[in-house]
């Protein structure tokens, strides 16, 4: 009886040694390529259009969420420049 049991657990664990091992190699294949990302939230857009603008200072009472959105795009345009000159070949996208 106790063979029998003993046989039936090592069955199981190698069942489960085989399936974490497949488990394994698919991570590893997936992570091959991580799709990572780089956020960049600026914390007070408008401050900093008031600080980089005179037409900021005088629009943003007027529109906002225009001006929020030029700040985006400046902030896009300078990066791009800045990874074009150290040849980065990279994507630089504004998502809302």
């Amino acid at each position: 009886m106790s063979d029998i049991i003993i046989i039936s657990v090592s069955v199981l664990l190698l069942y489960y040694v085989i399936k974490n091992a497949t488990l394994k190699k698919k991570i590893l294949e997936q992570n091959k390529d991580p799709q990572l990302r780089l956020v960049i939230k600026i914390k007070d857009p408008i401050a900093l259009a008031k600080r980089e603008s005179k037409f900021a200072r005088m629009a943003i009472g007027i529109a906002p969420a225009f001006i929020i959105k030029e700040v985006y795009k400046q902030l896009r345009k300078e990066v791009v420049m800045a990874l074009e000159e150290q040849e980065v070949d990279a994507d630089v996208i504004i998502m809302p």
